[in-house]
């Protein structure tokens, strides 16, 4: 009777082990990007939350100043956080709710002071820091809205830019590590 196994069987042995490893590494990866988006899209909840908590306040603080009918009359950025920052603790500062077309000096429709709505900006997952692409607010001449992606023209360049009302990823790929296209086939930058 032959004891063991012989060289035939044990490189068979290696082989099937060897396919199965290889089979393996592609479900890790996709198993691990997905918890990635799983990540990303809860920060970007958190975000957005937030974002539409401060919004909802300021509206309540506005009406509870001036009434219901103040709220055709005010300019509608100054009711969302003029930076991502802002969500996190203020330090008791107050933020100006300004009539429309008002300037800096004119009196002020309300001052809103925040809560902290959140404990810290969340990081995206794909990056490993809080950056994100900022969504804010211009107002044109005749008054209505448009909204303004460029991180570079946020408020501090230009005072008819204000008001953070969306996030959403940066789209550059060198800063994403080459994540720019989710499992479902979507670029992360439209989430």
């Amino acid at each position: 009777m032959k004891k063991g196994l012989s060289l035939l069987e044990i490189v068979i042995v290696i082989a099937i082990v060897a396919a199965l490893s290889l089979a393996a590494v592609p479900v890790g990866e996709t198993l691990y990007i997905k918890a990635q988006e799983d990540a990303l899209m809860l920060a970007l909840q958190n975000i957005r939350g937030a974002i539409a908590r401060w919004n909802l306040d300021s509206i309540n603080t506005l009406v509870r100043v001036q009434g219901q009918s103040a709220l055709n009359e005010v300019d509608w950025a100054t009711l969302y956080p003029p930076a991502l920052e802002d969500l996190v603790f203020s330090g008791g500062k107050g933020y100006p709710i300004r009539w429309k077309g008002a300037s800096e000096s004119d009196p002020l429709a309300a001052t809103f002071y925040p809560l902290p709505y959140l404990s810290a900006i969340p990081s995206d997952p794909f990056v490993g820091e809080a950056r994100w692409k900022l969504h804010y607010l211009k107002i044109l001449e005749s008054g209505s809205y448009s909204p303004v992606t460029n991180k570079s023209e946020g408020p501090s360049s230009a005072p008819s830019i204000k008001g953070v009302f969306d996030v959403s990823c940066v789209e550059n790929p060198e800063i994403r590590r080459g994540f720019v296209i989710a499992l479902d086939g979507t670029k992360y930058e439209d989430w």
